[in-house]
């Protein structure tokens, strides 16, 4: 009762102090009440995104949507099947949004509204997997998990939304075993392009599932390629590895046309003077930076308990090994 009183006292603190409501949320994200005040953030903080700001995303994101020829939701998508778009996410809100407003700081609360809807189903995942333990580390993991995707990148709406709905549906599916979430898998690359990369993953592994876990020897192989992968990143130059190839695989010009640009020397030497000039991205990468070290070391931390415990954890060798 005093939980379901101090959840209905935050409703009042939102429209004063939205900030520290939204913190108060974050603690007790079992309360509906708190769970609404959570997404009406999230909405808020779109609201509030600025467009002064040209080497910004959001800035050529309201540019676009200034421009954008109105089209009906049939139309953008028989656009994307007839490749005339990598994915149709970005152009649907538009096309929704344009209904009723041509404000960019509209467009960016649905894009905020919808981001924050799956992360909080992702922290609902958080907190079920914590079940209702209480340790010092958990809340350090909680922080790590929040700072992953923080809400500031809903300046990248379609990658950083996408990698929330790609989290829900395959915890769901592949973990919790509830098959309907595939349908969600396979709608992740409509909001972003590159998570068909993330859904061939899910696939190979969950066909590739039981062979996994009865081979030790093949999950040792996994994660000394982890290793490897993990210690070349940091010599290995931007995009040494191309995907040239994946043109005759894909069918659609605009998915193979991205992936060009995106593989390209030209786009990571704009993303080099990009982070070289934006605060934003300097800050962005010092705390991948740490976020990698944390995880790696992680993982290793992991490794170590699991190799002392005998008969060993048949969940966590999914997980790592899915990893």
């Amino acid at each position: 009762m005093v939980s379901k009183k101090a959840s209905l006292y935050n409703i009042p603190l939102f429209l004063v102090f939205p900030f520290l409501s939204f913190l108060i949320a974050i603690r007790n994200l079992k309360s509906r009440t708190n769970a609404v005040i959570f997404v009406l953030f999230c909405t808020l903080f779109g609201y509030a995104f600025s467009f002064g700001n040209s080497s910004a995303d959001s800035y050529r994101v309201a540019l676009v949507f200034h421009e954008f020829d109105y089209k009906s939701i049939l139309d953008i998508y028989q656009w994307y099947i007839l490749g005339g778009a990598a994915d149709i996410y970005r152009f649907m809100v538009y096309s929704l949004v344009k209904l009723f407003s041509d404000n960019p700081k509209v467009l960016f609360a649905v894009f905020g509204l919808v981001f924050g809807i799956f992360w909080y189903i992702s922290l609902r995942i958080f907190y079920k997997e914590q079940n209702g333990k209480t340790h010092h580390l958990i809340y350090i993991l909680l922080f790590i998990f929040i700072l992953l995707n923080p809400i500031t990148n809903i300046n990248g709406a379609r990658f950083n939304t996408a990698i929330w709905i790609f989290f829900v549906a395959t915890m769901n599916f592949l973990f919790y075993s509830k098959k309907r979430y595939l349908f969600l898998l396979f709608l992740t690359p409509l909001v972003h392009f590159s998570f068909l990369f993330g859904v061939f993953v899910v696939v190979l592994f969950y066909v590739l599932r039981k062979t996994i876990l009865r081979l030790s020897n093949l999950r040792n192989l996994l994660f000394y390629i982890f290793v490897f992968s993990f210690c070349i990143s940091w010599v290995l130059e931007s995009n040494i590895i191309q995907f040239d190839f994946l043109s005759a695989l894909i069918p659609s010009d605009s998915i193979s046309n991205k992936i060009g640009k995106y593989n390209s020397s030209e786009f990571t030497e704009l993303y080099e003077k990009r982070a070289s000039t934006s605060p934003f991205l300097m800050v962005s990468n010092f705390f991948l930076f740490l976020m990698k070290i944390t995880f790696f070391s992680a993982i290793l931390y992991f490794r170590k308990v699991m190799n002392r415990q005998r008969g060993g954890f048949p969940e966590i060798n999914v997980y790592m090994s899915f990893i």
